[in-house]
């Protein structure tokens, strides 16, 4: 398994005073703890990046699932914000491939929560068949955010189902080089 660890400097625009705006740019980190599941088996790749202070991506090499059949992967990430603010994932973009026969169905749901505390977001998509063709969900959420000043890894859970015969199925990786999936982020001072 590959295990991304990337620190990103990033201009953050969400600074309001002049002093602020002056400051050196802070660092992300962003690193995948744990990949588990039969989403992300052992020798296929996940990855994540950071491409800016309003999101992050992670991508799987193998994530695909038959009809009749789900998988899943649950990912623990390091999420570091840059010293006296906060985050929020308020909304989620999956993105793959699906060929789904007539009367085959399939769906995507994530489960996102901080260490000790309960799910945070949880976003649920549904493609029916006969489909073939790429696919994006994009599903929205409370705003509940990271603790301030502690340290709370980020958990996320992603599931696909596909019901239907074997010769369906729905594919969440970057098959046209796009991100897996996109977590959209809120910032807040803490």
């Amino acid at each position: 398994m590959i295990a991304a660890v990337i620190a990103v400097a990033l201009f953050v625009p969400f600074a309001s005073s002049a002093a602020a705006a002056r400051a050196a740019d802070p660092v992300v980190t962003l690193r995948i703890l744990s990949a588990n599941g039969s989403g992300c088996p052992a020798g296929s790749s996940v990855s994540a990046t950071v491409p800016s202070q309003e999101a992050f991506t992670v991508s799987y090499s193998q994530f695909k699932v038959l009809g009749g059949d789900y998988k899943n992967c649950l990912l623990t990430m390091q999420v570091t914000p840059p010293a006296g603010w906060t985050y929020a994932v308020y909304s989620v973009d999956n993105r793959g491939y699906a060929i789904l026969d007539a009367g085959a169905r399939a769906r995507i749901q994530n489960n996102s929560w901080f260490t000790g505390f309960s799910w945070t977001l949880t976003t649920d998509g549904t493609i029916n068949g006969p489909y073939d063709d790429f696919w994006q969900t994009t599903n929205a959420g409370p705003l509940l955010f990271a603790p301030c000043n502690r340290s709370a890894n980020l958990n996320i859970n992603s599931t696909v189902r596909v019901s239907g015969p074997n010769t369906s199925s729905m594919e969440l990786f970057a098959t046209d080089v796009r991100a897996s999936i996109i977590y959209h982020l809120q910032w807040r001072r803490c």
